[in-house]
């Protein structure tokens, strides 16, 4: 932990940027009814009831000194689609040494490439 504190606290350099990844699965769903109106005044509400549509899993990754964001959707997450989104970050940054890649869920807290 003290090691990816400590990254964060550098200073910015482009020869060795700074990356946060990480994946979110997602659930489509979709209003099984119609939606219940709203009244002014009260609280919105929401019915309970919904139709499963599937499932996707989002990848993304943030470089928090500089704001870049890049974000892909994939119908599922395994290895092939981990390294497919590794590999169009890393062309993100095709002049850098060194990209330092945070994870906070994967076999690695933090991967340098």
């Amino acid at each position: 932990m003290e090691e990816v504190l400590d990254l964060y606290a550098q200073p910015y350099d482009p020869d060795y940027p700074v990356v946060c990844f990480d994946e979110r699965p997602c659930f489509l769903i979709g209003d099984t009814i119609a939606p219940i109106p709203t009244q002014e005044g009260k609280v919105a509400k929401e019915h309970y009831s919904y139709q499963k549509n599937g499932s996707c899993c989002l990848l993304a990754a943030i470089e928090p000194l500089q704001g870049n964001r890049i974000g892909t959707v994939y119908t599922q997450r395994t290895q092939k689609e981990y390294t497919d989104f590794m590999q169009i970050l890393a062309k993100q940054y095709p002049d850098a040494k060194k990209k330092r890649v945070v994870q906070d869920n994967l076999c690695e807290s933090r991967v340098e490439v």
